[in-house]
């Protein structure tokens, strides 16, 4: 009985643990989004064909 609890634990936390480094590789640090058009509110026109990059969550470059 004991050795069946040990190993379904053992099989959950490596299941776990299979999950967390999946979600962790799957996530890039960066990503570079395309698009037809975009609106660029502070000059209040549309921009055709923009690329924006962003890296670790964060907007750094729009062009």
């Amino acid at each position: 009985m004991r050795l069946h609890r040990l190993r379904r634990s053992l099989a959950a936390l490596g299941l776990a643990l299979a999950a967390a480094m999946g979600a962790s590789a799957a996530r890039p640090d960066a990503v570079l989004v395309a698009a037809d058009r975009m609106v660029d509110v502070a000059l209040g026109k549309l921009v055709d064909a923009p690329a924006v990059l962003v890296l670790d969550g964060r907007i750094e470059k729009v062009g």
